[in-house]
């Protein structure tokens, strides 16, 4: 494994803190709506999964133990918290995760268009200059100094 930076690792130690701090936040109030708290922590475990972190990123072993020790609390939470609701409950919140999962790809899509949109539109412009040019260098302004 090639060197981290530091930064890499401070930006990742602040992440992992962030993610403990959502999940006391939800266990706090997880009587309130036991499906809403269960969804929570089934985005914050698909989240944190989704940035693939590992202990072997971290150098120290203060932050080794913290980071398992969180993964593990996020992980378990979600399992604890999913067992409290139905499975008809469980298994809406699966449906809805798995259609969150693709929203980044939507935004993708939108902004990739947009984009190719744009480009279409600048390339219109730079034909519409460059005939207007040629108009000019053909006929003169038509304004006289």
């Amino acid at each position: 494994m090639s060197p981290v930076s530091p930064e890499l690792i401070t930006k990742a130690r602040e992440a992992v803190y962030l993610f403990k701090q959502a999940l006391q936040d939800i266990a706090a109030r997880e009587n309130q709506d036991r499906m809403l708290a269960a969804w929570q922590m089934l985005l914050l475990d698909t989240s944190l999964n989704a940035l693939d972190l590992s202990i072997d990123l971290f150098p120290e072993l203060i932050d080794k133990e913290y980071v398992g020790h969180t993964l593990k609390l996020i992980h378990d939470g979600s399992v604890r918290m999913q067992a409290l609701i139905s499975q008809a409950e469980v298994d809406v919140l699966l449906h809805l995760n798995e259609a969150i999962e693709g929203i980044p790809e939507v935004f993708d899509i939108v902004y990739y268009n947009t984009v190719i949109n744009d480009t279409n539109k600048l390339l219109n412009i730079n034909d519409l200059i460059s005939r207007r040019i040629d108009k000019v260098n053909k006929y003169g302004t038509g304004f006289s100094p």
